[in-house]
């Protein structure tokens, strides 16, 4: 029992990886382990009405934040410790002041927000309670992470993820008929997240007493607001795709490939949680100066995140089709090209870790949206040609795009001494596509990729023995 509170209370970079990991998992991987259940329940073309509320919801939810917790990590470099509670509970209301001026402008434009959404008014409605619900538990968590606070965050992530698969279930169970069996699951989500999100916003105005501050509104205002493109354009790179599908397509084709993106956001999913603890030793090594400690770890953060793309690719076919019905067995086929995606947002996240930590956020901006516009084009090319393929393609190029747009900027543009070479990525990135690339060889040789996976398994927990750090 010491040991468990001493493993939950520890701030080393170990056990806040753990938990942060498990924190992710809860929060957004609940949806790959409940894939069995909810495809089942709703069908595809429910799930994929379901993939396309929760695509709007992400979109709101940008608008909605402004963005305000991603200068969290900056403010606790600029403001005195007393400060903290203070500017997290101003800052924390911009998000509400944004709020009301945002549903008076949708509820002016509520017919043009039907028609571009496809949903009705009372569906947009719960929407919005959503986004707002969500851009304050994104916050909260980003506030948990950047304080190294896992076990709060992983307490936050999981109380939001079971509840509101539990309450899905109700609503879809009990109260929902074949025609509106998407409107359960949309329920669950809306409710949890509406009353959680509003929960974590009482409870930080109280501790900081502060509703407005100038110095702290113009501090979150000029680091945030450029990222609201960044974080648009991030939405148009990972699920536009879907809208488009539905546009050129049906929803059923919408269900199929969101699935397979959802099963393979696990990779995200780890990401997520590795980049949340990495950043703020990230941080601290580069305001240390410590170049060399910085480049060593860099190489074993590069090799754990390549053997975990590997084992997901070679493992993934099967897995998926005792997850899914059988109604989306086809989508199984995009799994190698969806994970190299991920995996170049994976690579993406080296330069522009720089960008933020040098509060380059306007270039942060600019490259993301460079690469939606060409994730936009691309998708207006290949969806009518090749459908689902074309989705999954462009959403690789584009992200390939994505990494050496901010490559580039980094190393030319920021301002600052950048210490990644682009030839420290390529080994392993044409590791990963050359993987990729034997999946579809080896494609019925399930007794080879498996054995291949244990081979690397083996591999990974040596490497962590022996070093005894993820990094």
């Amino acid at each position: 029992m010491r040991r468990i509170k001493q493993f939950l209370l520890s701030k080393s970079s170990n056990n806040i990886a753990c938990l942060n990991i498990l924190s992710a998992l809860l929060l957004n991987g609940l949806n790959f382990f409940t894939l069995p259940l909810f495809s089942r329940l709703l069908g595809a073309d429910h799930y994929g009405r379901v993939s396309l509320y929760t695509t709007w919801v992400s979109i709101l939810t940008i608008l909605i934040s402004l963005q305000a917790g991603s200068a969290i990590g900056s403010a606790l470099q600029v403001f005195k410790p007393d400060q903290i509670k203070k500017y997290l509970s101003g800052t924390m209301s911009v998000i509400t002041v944004n709020f009301a001026v945002f549903l008076c402008i949708m509820a002016a434009g509520m017919p043009l927000w039907i028609r571009m959404t496809g949903f009705h008014q009372n569906v947009l409605s719960v929407m919005l309670v959503h986004s707002l619900g969500a851009a304050y538990i994104n916050f909260s968590s980003l506030r948990f992470t950047h304080g190294k606070a896992a076990l709060l965050n992983f307490i936050l992530s999981g109380s939001v993820s079971v509840c509101s698969v539990v309450l899905s279930l109700v609503f879809i169970c009990v109260f929902c008929d074949e025609d509106s069996l998407y409107l359960g699951r949309i329920a669950g989500l809306a409710v949890v997240n509406g009353i959680a999100g509003i929960c974590c916003y009482v409870v930080t105005l109280r501790q900081g007493r502060v509703f407005y501050h100038r110095d702290y509104w113009k501090f979150c205002f000029t680091y945030g607001v450029p990222l609201i493109f960044h974080g648009l354009s991030h939405i148009i790179l990972g699920q536009s795709d879907r809208i488009m599908l539905n546009y050129f397509s049906t929803e059923r084709i919408v269900g199929i490939y969101s699935l397979s993106y959802t099963f393979s956001s696990v990779l995200n999913i780890i990401w997520t949680a590795l980049n949340n603890t990495w950043v703020p030793f990230y941080y601290g090594y580069l305001k240390d100066g410590a170049r060399t400690a910085l480049l060593c770890r860099t190489k074993r953060y590069l090799t754990l995140y390549t053997i975990i793309t590997m084992g997901f690719m070679l493992l993934a076919p099967e897995v998926y089709r005792l997850f899914a019905a059988r109604e989306f067995w086809e989508g199984a086929d995009l799994l190698p090209v969806l994970a190299v995606c991920h995996y170049s947002v994976f690579m993406y996240s080296f330069p522009v870790n720089f960008q933020f930590y040098n509060r380059k956020t306007g270039f942060v901006a600019v490259g993301t949206f460079s690469a939606a516009v060409l994730n936009i084009v691309l998708n207006c090319v290949l969806i009518p040609e090749i459908g689902m393929w074309g989705a999954a393609f462009a959403t690789w190029i584009s992200y390939v795009a994505l990494f050496l747009f901010h490559q580039i900027i980094s190393r030319y543009l920021a301002g600052a001494d950048y210490h990644y070479r682009t030839a420290l990525f390529l080994k392993y990135y044409m590791a990963a596509a050359l993987m990729a690339g034997a999946i579809y060889v080896l494609k019925d040789c399930w007794q080879m990729r498996w054995g291949i996976a244990c081979v690397l398994g083996v591999l990974f927990i040596k490497e962590l023995r022996k070093e005894k750090t993820l990094f």
